[in-house]
């Protein structure tokens, strides 16, 4: 890089830094408007209730009560040569709007007793995660990626859900498309069951963005999972895991929904774990950032939109100016306390901000401290043959790697909820 150019990025990046840091607003759960710091959990629960309408308001559109729902279980296959068994269930609402179907592909352990139930989405469909003919094809809008380098035939993206490493180690996982709900495209207007719910026409800025419609399905899943139709106990632990944007959406997910156990949200970056306020673009993604259609960033990413149907069209002003927000990312991880929550983030994926997600995490402490729950004093950086001896209820991992989610961290999660259950269910 020539040297002019290093010292006009090097002089852009400290003098926003400092504006960052001067104009900063500091902000914290556990103090009201008028500055009284709460002490006691009622008042904290109290206050949730307000997070949840600002968050809603002012970032991520508002989620609809849940409609009525039924549910059926319409293929069963056991696959011995994996020790799995493969089910899927249909999700169909009763509201004459939608006609709309989820369709919820589950692998379960064969001849094992079931510790726990993983959920999480998928980026490309049902079949791309598991390479045998068994999953149900449906004529489902995905992201543009999808169609490149082949990300469409079956198995294309088994490693992303390793369904049979998960099996194998006694829990069984469930995945849905996002395009069920609304494809990872701005330019898709009527695709999903999120348009037959709020048909575009009568939508406003604080309807929902696609992060909350994606989480809102997430909690459709959770009803199947949690009724007497699911194959597993409704007692089952459960364990909410997302990667990048589906990590955002994990998050939001285990914030909004108290029937999630555990959430596991890996490299979610900004909307997730990271920070709103002190994001520097192109440094780091930053609310501002996604909403740049014209950025070269998502273009070379392959979104050449940019990211602005994450959210509600109301956060569109306000990512202009993050530093004079009244919250900011552990505003949204706290409604997770006193559940698990465990961020985990690569040490070279700078553009999700493992730092700032660290701070997020520091500063939820204290709402995890006002239940009794001990927190760690340091992230833990994950090395190789480093083994997870101990978990918090909410921690920090780290591992020597860049964006990307592969067996290792898998391995990763299902030690962490191994210790995790274990916590759980000794109360």
């Amino acid at each position: 890089m020539p040297m002019n150019k290093r010292l006009f990025l090097t002089t852009t990046y400290v003098f926003t830094l400092l504006s960052c840091v001067v104009h900063a607003k500091k902000v914290f759960p556990l103090k009201n408007i008028d500055g009284s710091q709460i002490t006691t959990i009622q008042d904290w629960e109290s206050k949730k209730i307000k997070i949840k309408h600002m968050l809603q308001e002012q970032v991520y559109g508002y989620r609809p009560v849940s409609p009525q729902k039924d549910f059926e279980l319409v293929k069963s296959i056991e696959i011995a040569e994996d020790q799995l068994e493969y089910s899927e269930y249909l999700i169909g609402f009763r509201d004459r709007r939608i006609s709309k179907k989820i369709r919820v592909s589950v692998f379960s352990p064969l001849g094992k007793k079931t510790k726990g139930v993983f959920l999480t989405l998928n980026r490309c469909g049902n079949h791309t995660l598991y390479e045998k003919d068994v999953i149900t094809i449906d004529p489902i809008e995905v992201h543009p990626d999808c169609y490149k380098k082949n990300q469409l035939a079956r198995g294309a993206r088994d490693y992303k859900i390793s369904a049979q490493k998960v099996t194998s180690r006694g829990y069984a996982i469930a995945t849905i498309a996002e395009g069920y709900i609304d494809a990872d495209d701005p330019t898709k207007k009527d695709d999903g069951i999120a348009a037959q719910f709020i048909p575009n026409e009568y939508r406003s800025p604080i309807s929902w963005g696609h992060l909350m419609s994606w989480s809102w399905g997430l909690s459709q899943t959770i009803d199947l999972i949690k009724s007497e139709n699911f194959q597993h106990s409704s007692d089952t632990p459960l364990i909410l895991i997302g990667h990048s944007r589906r990590g955002k959406a994990a998050l939001l997910t285990g914030a909004f929904d108290e029937r999630v156990d555990i959430t596991i949200a890996h490299q979610s970056g900004m909307g997730g774990t990271a920070r709103i306020r002190g994001a520097i673009f192109p440094f780091r993604e930053s609310a501002h950032g996604m909403f740049n259609e014209k950025s070269i960033i998502y273009k070379f990413v392959g979104d050449p939109h940019g990211l602005a149907h994450f959210f509600a069209s109301s956060f569109e002003e306000l990512s202009k100016h993050p530093n004079k927000l009244d919250f900011d990312a552990q505003f949204l991880t706290s409604l997770v306390a006193p559940r698990f929550l465990l961020d985990v983030q690569g040490t070279k994926d700078r553009w999700a901000g493992p730092k700032s997600a660290w701070t997020t995490i520091r500063k939820t402490f204290p709402v995890y401290q006002l239940y009794g729950k001990k927190t760690p004093k340091q992230t833990l950086n994950l090395g190789e043959g480093t083994q997870l001896d101990e978990v918090y209820p909410i921690m920090q991992i780290k591992r020597k790697t860049k964006h990307e989610i592969e067996e290792k961290y898998w391995d990763l999660f299902l030690n962490y909820s191994d210790l995790a259950i274990q916590k759980i269910q000794s109360v």
